[in-house]
């Protein structure tokens, strides 16, 4: 989830630590996502992993944006394509954890399954608690 973006009422700049609920208070919190980010966050808690894809140039955008990062053109957001590709991944304790790449980007999650470098995966769970939590398995 991208950090909201802030504009300083009294400092007329930018925030210092925009974390810090005392200095917060004193600005005004703008979210430049929005109501996109929002829809990004719902179909992930659908269980759908959804794509922003620019409506000029066709770039795939990630991570989700309001505009797209080579044009600054508006997005469309659309499930992800399937199968993605095992890039890499690491073992321990019986938990295989990795990155599967979809349409050019890459995604951070847990695989079930025995993978290998180049194996096609799917994503068998998405959510969002908090951050976006991905699941695939190998075949």
């Amino acid at each position: 989830m991208a950090a909201p973006r802030i504009i300083a009422k009294k400092t007329g700049g930018k925030c210092k630590d925009w974390t810090c609920p005392k200095h917060v208070s004193s600005c005004h919190i703008f979210n430049r996502i929005g109501a996109k980010e929002l829809n990004f966050e719902s179909e992930l808690k659908q269980g759908r992993f959804v794509v922003g894809k620019c409506t000029k140039c066709h770039n795939t955008n990630w991570p989700p944006s309001e505009y797209c990062s080579k044009c600054f053109g508006e997005l469309s957001y659309s499930p992800v394509k399937e199968p993605g590709i095992v890039i890499e991944w690491s073992s321990k304790d019986g938990q295989t954890f990795g990155i599967v790449e979809f349409e050019g980007i890459r995604v951070m999650g847990a695989i079930q399954g025995t993978p290998k470098q180049g194996q096609k995966a799917k994503i068998t769970n998405c959510t969002f608690d908090g951050s976006p939590k991905f699941t695939f398995s190998v075949f």
